[in-house]
């Protein structure tokens, strides 16, 4: 079982060494605050696509596809503003080697 724990770990750090982990990872924990913020307002979906003007297909396919080219800053703002949400982007130091986030530090 050791090797199986090893090896996945070994593919888990090589796939943080390319931007688009990173960039899933940011994605997703956008949606995830949007989600919450829809859950909290009772804003469904169809609501939210209505709001910005779009097809409740494209909010799915926002929400739901690993479609890195139909999600850009572009959506980000666009999904914000919305839901009259706000946008903090914060840079900070590396943690320590292991670190499994570029952008919290302790």
């Amino acid at each position: 079982m050791a090797k199986v724990g090893s090896r996945f770990k070994k593919i888990f750090e090589e796939a943080q060494q390319h931007p688009a982990y990173w960039m899933e990872d940011l994605r997703l924990q956008f949606l995830e605050g949007i989600s919450a913020i829809m859950e909290s307002q009772g804003i469904t979906q169809k609501e939210l696509a209505d709001r910005m003007g779009v097809s409740e297909a494209y909010i799915s396919r926002v929400f739901n596809d690993n479609v890195e080219k139909n999600f850009t800053l572009n959506t980000l703002v666009e999904l914000s503003k919305a839901m009259n949400a706000e946008i903090k982007i914060i840079v900070t130091p590396k943690k320590a080697k292991g670190s499994d986030s570029l952008y919290q530090q302790e």
